[in-house]
């Protein structure tokens, strides 16, 4: 069983483009769960199948780590 706990630097951030264009970020609890179970229960709760994904990052909450040129970042700021 997980223990599900408050936010906390551990946890997931998954962001993900899909192939129509769509670009969104789900932030998963615990941190404790590997990357790939991070990135399903991202897919699940935003009600997306795996083949409707272009691509996808990863990281934890806590990372402060500046990314100069992140191209879902650049999506999005097209976007916007």
């Amino acid at each position: 069983m997980l223990a599900f706990g408050g936010p906390g630097d551990t946890d997931w951030v998954v962001s993900v483009v899909q192939q129509d264009g769509r670009a969104w970020s789900r932030r998963v609890n615990p941190g404790t769960v590997s990357e790939e179970a991070a990135l399903g229960f991202a897919l699940v709760s935003s009600g997306v199948k795996p083949h409707e994904v272009d691509r996808w990052s990863i990281r934890r909450a806590g990372d402060r780590q500046i990314v100069l040129d992140d191209p879902f970042a650049a999506l999005l700021r097209r976007r916007a």
